[in-house]
């Protein structure tokens, strides 16, 4: 049990609709916190969020200014942990730089989509369940 958090890209078609996930993380509880407090009004009920590119750019931008910066204070201001029941860890450490780096190059990945110049308006749908 834990946290395990997916994100889909919803593509669509003349005659069907298909979600495949684009990334997976796994108790990274301040990119989960993020996502609640700013697209879900901090309601968390494991319910589907949908987001836009530009939501993952927002997103990926913060997540790049911590890794460069590398400073609890400035983790704890930009993309603060947050505990709770199979979270995980709620320490500035390895494991959360870690994933705030790799949150940062696979959205930038994702977002490299030269096919599609209104990438911002991609739709894509988070969620989580514990």
């Amino acid at each position: 049990m834990g946290l395990d958090m997916y994100l889909c890209e919803i593509v669509r078609t003349e005659n069907h609709t298909a979600k495949p996930e684009v990334m997976y993380w796994r108790k990274s509880n301040a990119i989960h916190a993020y996502i609640i407090d700013t697209h879900a009004d901090g309601v968390d009920e494991c319910q589907v969020i949908p987001l836009k590119g530009k939501d993952l750019r927002n997103l990926g931008r913060l997540c790049q200014v911590v890794a460069d910066c590398h400073d609890d204070r400035v983790s704890d201001r930009v993309l603060p942990t947050k505990g709770g029941f199979f979270f995980g860890s709620t320490h500035y450490d390895q494991h959360y730089y870690e994933d705030v780096k790799n949150t940062a190059m696979m959205i930038e990945a994702i977002l490299k989509d030269a096919d599609n110049p209104n990438m911002d308006e991609v739709s894509f749908e988070y969620q989580a369940s514990w």
